[in-house]
């Protein structure tokens, strides 16, 4: 059951296929159970910190094979498949809740949106499912500078890592958001945007003292949330 390409061809043309189903449905004159539709607990995003991570999905399947167990694949893209989509994990278990450890090689799948298909062997029902694969990443606050009446020149910068290069690399047209602490506690004072070199800065009034200031990264399409250690300076 794991080489089944059909569960996958079958999702794929699901359109076609009730079409015809309701068309012979008038024709039919015994009655024909309706397999359940597989349920499907997939994490939000994966953060991947090697080229080929490993996730859990979990599939809710009807009944057990003839094996006597649960059992559920799972597929995502795959440049070896005429489908567009080969098998990426299975799993069995003793109970209707089948875990299926997943294996995502980042070197062709990209970032972002992955979309799966996850199969309940024994029936040959498909459901669709979607996460989402991430880079981890971080956020500094580099300099921060005291101009004179009340004025703070604060400057960051944002980098992820590419596990496919093994490196940190600068993020490029990332939002940062640059914030103060006060009695209300951490405040947004200004947003700014990383160049190519991954450097963004702003110029933020503050109160006369001593008063400390960090970068926030908020979670990206591809990347992850950074908080980056506050900085103190001395505003005059």
């Amino acid at each position: 059951m794991r080489g089944r390409t059909w569960a996958v061809a079958a999702l794929t043309a699901a359109t076609v296929a009730s079409g015809a189903a309701a068309s012979a449905s008038a024709q039919e004159t015994a009655t024909v159970a309706v397999q359940a539709t597989p349920t499907v607990s997939a994490p939000a995003y994966v953060v991947a910190r090697t080229p080929v991570v490993a996730f859990t999905v979990r599939v809710r399947t009807a009944r057990r094979t003839l094996a006597g167990v649960y059992e559920a694949s799972v597929y995502t893209q795959s440049p070896y498949s005429d489908y567009g989509m080969g098998l990426a994990g299975y799993g069995t278990s003793t109970t209707p809740w089948v875990p299926v450890t997943v294996y995502a090689d980042t070197t062709w799948t990209g970032w972002g949106a992955l979309p799966m298909v996850a199969c309940d062997d024994a029936t040959g029902e498909c459901e669709a499912a979607q996460t989402s694969l991430k880079r981890p990443s971080r956020v500094a606050v580099t300099h921060a500078e005291a101009r004179g009446r009340g004025r703070v020149a604060v400057a960051v910068r944002a980098t992820h890592y590419d596990p496919n290069r093994r490196a940190w690399l600068s993020s490029n047209r990332s939002p940062i958001r640059i914030q103060q602490y006060t009695a209300r506690g951490w405040v947004t004072a200004a947003t700014a945007t990383t160049n190519r070199d991954g450097l963004a800065g702003a110029v933020i009034t503050a109160r006369p003292g001593y008063r400390q200031f960090r970068a926030v990264r908020l979670t990206g399409a591809t990347v992850t949330s950074a908080v980056s250690r506050p900085l103190q300076v001395r505003v005059t």
